[in-house]
């Protein structure tokens, strides 16, 4: 296993596996299985962004306070979930741009929370060639980021 220079105060972050390691039969469902996963989470990203969409229109055609009634009778959601659905849908131009990224749900929602720099955004778009390891993504490593995107 490959690791990265960021050090953690609990653990050093795996950047690339070693498949090497593994046996033929081993590398081969496991690479299948990445690849799959991988898809996944493109499908999951963009689903959330058609959420995301869908609970704007809703807030839009909702008078004040039915919004938050609307939530949790119809799926038991707190204001605060439906806004990480509308953040990212309101933050990415469009649904197509997050197939191109494998990202996990919780480093979607931080990206897009209101809280975080466009700087830090734009270092994540399809086109950059040394976007930070969305794995590395989290509350710390946020704050924790400079404005160039380097731990």
């Amino acid at each position: 296993m490959v690791k990265s220079n960021h050090k953690d105060t609990k653990d050093t972050i795996i950047t690339r596996f070693d498949y090497e390691l593994l046996t033929p039969e081993q590398r081969t469902l496991v690479e299948q299985c990445t690849t799959e996963i991988r898809e996944q989470l493109r499908q999951t990203a963009q689903d959330i962004w058609e959420i995301g969409q869908r609970l704007a229109e809703v807030r839009s055609k909702l008078k004040h306070g039915q919004f938050d009634t609307w939530l949790k009778a119809e799926f038991g959601w707190s204001r605060r979930t439906a806004y990480n659905f509308i953040n990212v849908y309101e933050t990415f131009d469009n649904r197509a741009n997050l197939a191109q990224i494998d990202i996990a749900t919780s480093a979607l929602y931080l990206l897009a929370a209101p809280s975080t720099p466009q700087k830090l955004r734009d270092i994540q778009k399809p086109k950059n060639p040394s976007p930070i390891p969305l794995c590395c993504l989290n509350d710390k490593s946020l704050t924790g980021l400079d404005i160039t995107g380097r731990f």
